[in-house]
């Protein structure tokens, strides 16, 4: 009864860090979305709109380093136009969903995701940026997955125990095991014990 109290309380906080770490990004991105350089830079693409806007991103990311691990300016066709470490890319992220919704006008956030620039898990927010009232671009900010995960990692459950997380799909995204993350699916795993609690989980519910 110990450790499923221990575990009910830690899946609390770790979902209210998460919550908490995606509002202050939304907050920072919300305001930095007004910023006339980034989308002037977008619409124009001029040299001195660039230097501009790539200067405001590096100093953003440094001043909420313990926030945002990388911050990127996205253009109509769903490619990195500038990011806070690079004034020249051209990574594309027009397969990403939360990308798509964005170039459309939605703040959108993705689920736990691979992320191109780092190659680490992160969660995703895009804010669309508007020049001249139309949509030119998204500005993107990302999270890097580890600092919400870290009350989880803590958890040790017995002498050998441990716990792990997965998204609403079955898709684990926090394991101790790093080769798991994001590439295994235990909605999809053989042991029917463990289907079952992956079920329960996924809907929401507590179990053992």
């Amino acid at each position: 009864e110990t450790i499923e109290k221990e575990l009910v309380n830690t899946t609390m906080l770790t979902g209210d860090g998460i919550e908490e770490s995606i509002k202050s990004v939304e907050q920072v991105l919300e305001i930095a979305s007004y910023t006339q350089a980034l989308g002037a830079y977008l619409a124009n693409l001029d040299d001195s709109s660039r230097d501009q806007a790539f200067d405001y991103l590096s100093r953003l990311q440094k001043e909420n380093n313990d926030l945002l691990e990388n911050v990127i300016l996205i253009n109509l066709q769903g490619k990195a136009a500038i990011t806070d470490t690079s004034i020249t890319s051209d990574m594309d992220f027009s397969d990403r969903d939360y990308i798509k919704r964005a170039l459309q006008g939605q703040v959108s956030i993705s689920d736990v995701i691979t992320s191109k620039l780092s190659g680490r898990p992160v969660i995703g927010i895009a804010y669309p940026l508007r020049y001249s009232d139309r949509v030119v671009g998204a500005l993107v900010g990302t999270i890097e997955f580890s600092q919400i995960y870290k009350k989880a990692a803590e958890i040790k459950v017995g002498e050998t125990g441990y716990c792990f997380m997965i998204n609403s799909t079955g898709l684990v995204i926090y394991h101790p095991v790093a080769d798991k993350i994001l590439k295994e699916n235990l909605g999809e795993t053989t042991n029917e014990e463990l289907k079952a609690l992956v079920a329960k989980m996924k809907n929401g519910e507590t179990g053992q």
